[in-house]
């Protein structure tokens, strides 16, 4: 059993690496999923990056003990190293993208479209969907999007926007509610020692 100096600084290893850590590199994992060609060795070695901070994380685990709390804490721990690289062009878009209604310049197939910006001529990217949410593949339809006309990333119909919400949402959450154990934690251990 570790010491009780040892076991505070293990719980103080935690605290920062869930409060700066964690965060920085969730960020800098989600906007590396918005680059591409090399930017996806990048993307890899933040994420590799981000669950070698989650094992400071994990050290606390055996002052949380056995029980509900501590599966509560695992689950937020994977899901703060899983989601930005997972959702982050759609949590990107969601707080950051401009709404544009894009005209589809060309169809690829019947639920892929090129959109265009009408009013720059650039062409916005790629989106796929059904004609219920897209409505008609046809050139000249108009498809509302959120966009990031300054990057390469293809845009989200504007139906689609909740998920990057919620998301991002999820992702705060959890990561206030992590935060909130892993210092009741450190509380309970300074009071230990």
């Amino acid at each position: 059993m570790a010491s009780p100096d040892t076991g505070t600084r293990a719980v103080r290893a935690a605290v920062i690496s869930w409060g700066i850590v964690i965060p920085l590199l969730s960020a800098g994992a989600a906007a590396a999923t918005m680059l591409t060609g090399p930017a996806a060795i990048v993307m890899f070695l933040l994420v590799v990056i981000t669950f070698l901070a989650a094992r400071a994380v994990l050290t606390v685990f055996a002052r949380l003990g056995p029980g509900v709390r501590r599966q509560i804490l695992m689950a937020l721990v994977a899901a703060a190293v899983a989601l930005p690289p997972i959702a982050g062009t759609a949590i990107y878009l969601a707080v950051f993208g401009q709404h544009v209604d894009g005209v589809v310049s060309t169809v690829v197939d019947p639920t892929t479209r090129v959109l265009s910006d009408p009013a720059t001529g650039r062409e916005l990217g790629r989106v796929v969907g059904p004609d219920s949410e897209l409505g008609p593949a046809v050139v000249g339809q108009t498809v509302p999007v959120l966009a990031a006309p300054g990057l390469d990333v293809d845009p989200v119909p504007v139906g689609r926007a909740s998920f990057g919400r919620e998301a991002g949402a999820f992702w705060l959450v959890g990561w206030l509610a992590g935060g909130a154990l892993i210092g009741t934690a450190f509380v309970r251990r300074r009071r230990e020692a």
